[in-house]
C-alpha cells in the first residue's frame, strides 16, 4: 500500500476458519487515507484507537487485542496503524467516510493523541463477517446501520401533505412518532430499532415514512387533527423544535400513493458502505438550436411526437417561489380555520349534553360515545377530538360544582 511501511508477523496458518499467527502490521504514513484501503472491504473492518500509545510502542501492544472476545490475530490478516494527535476525531472521521464496518457503535475515547488502526481480513470474507450475515436482520447484535440495509421494511422520504394523506387512506393501521433533533438518516436508523407495544416494529409494520420538519409538536398535532390516533392509544409526544416525525404503516388496506419524488430507500438499493454509489451523473443540458447569427437562442421549441409543439419552462423565479410559499401558508390558514370553527360546533352541543349525564359516570371515552350519538356520528369519528372532549367535560365540572345528578327524564332516549 502506497504510504506504509508493513511489518510481517510469523508464518499463518488457516484452521477451521480463522488465522493463527501474528497479523502482518502496516504502519501508514501521515499522507496514507484509511479510506483508501478500506474502501476495498465492504463493511469487513474493524476499526479502533489506543489512547496515549506511540507507534513504537504499538506492536506490541496490538498483539494480545481481543474483538468480541477473539484474539484479533485470529480473525484478521493486517493491521493498519497511524499515530494520531486525536484519537476520536480521526476515528469518527473514518467511520463517516467509510461506516461503522463490523462494530455496532461509533469508537468510544477521548480527544488525545495515540494510535488509530484498522483490522482487515486481505484474503476473503472475515469469520467476523461470516457470523453477522447468519444473524436475522433485526438481531441486536448487529449496528443500526446493518439493520438498516437489511430491512424488509420500506423506508420512503415525503412531506407532511404527502403523511396526512397516507393517513386518512388508512386511518386505523398507521403508528405516528417524532424524534426531535434528528435528521432523516438517523430516524432510519430508529425506526428498524424502535419496539411499539413491546414488538419490533420491522415485525409489526412493512413501511416508515419519514418528514423532516421545523417543529415536532406542531407537525404531530397537524396529523393527528387530521387524521387522528391511528392505531394509537394516546397522543404523539412530541418536543418543541426541529427534528423528524415519522409513521409506520401495517400494509392493510389501500395501496400507497405514488411518492411526489423517487425518495424510496427500497432493500435492494441501499449501499454497503455510504457515499460508494459511484460518481453521479451530471443532469443532461437542453439542447439548444443555433440561429443563423451562429448563437445559440435562449428557448428552443421543440416538436413532440404527436406533432405538437412544446416550450421548455424557465426556471422558477423567486416571485413563484414567494407565491408557492404564500399558497401553503393559506393551506395551513384554511385547516385552522375549519378545526376551529369543528372545536366550536362540539363545544356547543357538549353545553347541551353534559347537564344530561350522570356527574360520576363523566370519563372521556363515555362523554365522547354520549356525544356521537348525540350526533348521529359513528362510534370513533370524533377520536381526533379527545383532547378537546376532556377539556370541555372537565371545565364544565369545575365552573358547576354544585351539580348533582339529572333526572331521568330529562335524558333524550331513542327507542327507534
Amino acid at each position: 500500500v502506497a504510504g506504509s511501511s508493513c511489518k510481517s508477523g510469523s508464518v499463518r496458518e488457516y484452521v477451521a476458519g480463522a488465522y493463527r499467527g501474528d497479523m502482518e502490521l502496516c504502519e501508514l504514513t501521515a499522507s496514507a487515507s484509511f479510506a483508501e484501503i478500506l474502501g476495498k472491504y465492504g463493511q469487513d473492518f474493524w476499526v479502533s484507537c489506543l489512547a496515549d500509545v506511540s507507534s513504537a510502542e504499538f506492536p506490541d501492544k496490538v498483539r494480545t487485542m481481543r474483538v468480541e472476545d477473539t484474539l484479533a490475530s485470529d480473525v484478521f490478516t493486517h493491521c493498519y496503524y497511524k499515530w494520531s494527535v486525536d484519537i476520536k476525531a480521526d476515528a469518527d472521521e473514518i467511520i463517516e467516510t467509510c461506516g461503522l464496518g463490523l462494530r455496532k457503535k461509533s469508537v468510544r475515547s477521548k480527544n488525545v493523541s495515540g494510535c488509530v488502526f484498522a483490522f482487515i481480513n486481505g484474503v476473503g470474507p472475515s469469520l467476523l463477517l461470516q457470523q453477522r450475515a447468519e444473524l436475522p436482520a433485526d438481531d441486536r447484535k448487529l449496528s443500526a446501520e446493518e439493520r438498516v440495509r437489511r430491512t424488509s421494511m420500506k423506508l420512503d422520504v415525503a412531506g407532511v401533505e404527502h403523511l396526512i394523506a397516507e393517513g386518512k387512506r388508512h386511518p386505523g393501521s398507521f403508528w405516528l412518532t417524532s424524534w426531535s433533533g434528528t435528521n432523516v438518516e438517523d430516524a432510519k436508523k430508529k425506526a428498524v430499532c424502535s419496539q411499539i407495544e413491546g414488538q419490533l416494529a420491522t415485525q409489526r409494520f412493512n413501511r416508515c415514512l419519514f418528514v423532516e420538519v421545523s417543529n415536532c409538536q406542531e407537525a404531530t398535532l397537524r396529523v393527528t387533527n387530521m387524521c387522528g390516533l391511528g392505531m394509537r392509544k394516546s397522543s404523539v409526544k412530541s418536543r418543541f423544535g426541529p427534528g423528524c416525525i415519522a409513521a409506520f404503516f401495517t400494509g392493510e388496506g389501500l395501496p400507497p400513493l405514488p411518492l411526489p419524488q423517487a425518495v424510496s430507500t427500497p432493500p435492494s438499493k441501499r449501499h454497503s458502505v455510504p457515499g460508494s454509489s459511484g460518481p453521479k451523473e451530471a443532469p443532461a443540458q437542453p439542447k439548444r438550436r443555433r440561429t443563423a447569427e451562429g448563437e445559440p437562442s435562449a428557448v428552443v421549441t421543440l416538436p413532440t411526437r404527436g406533432g405538437v409543439d412544446r416550450a421548455r419552462r424557465p426556471p422558477p423565479s423567486s416571485a413563484d417561489k414567494v407565491d408557492d410559499a404564500a399558497a401553503v401558508s393559506a393551506r395551513v390558514g384554511d385547516d385552522e380555520e375549519l378545526y376551529f370553527k369543528q372545536v366550536r360546533v362540539l363545544e356547543t352541543r357538549l353545553k347541551d349534553l353534559l347537564p344530561r349525564l350522570k356527574r360520576e359516570e363523566l370519563s372521556t371515552p363515555f362523554v365522547q360515545a354520549r356525544l356521537e350519538e348525540f350526533m348521529r356520528k359513528p362510534q370513533g369519528r370524533l377520536d381526533k377530538f379527545k383532547l378537546e372532549i376532556a377539556r370541555v367535560w372537565r371545565s364544565y365540572l369545575e365552573d358547576n360544582p354544585e351539580i348533582g345528578n339529572p333526572r331521568f327524564e330529562d335524558v333524550a332516549v331513542d327507542c327507534d
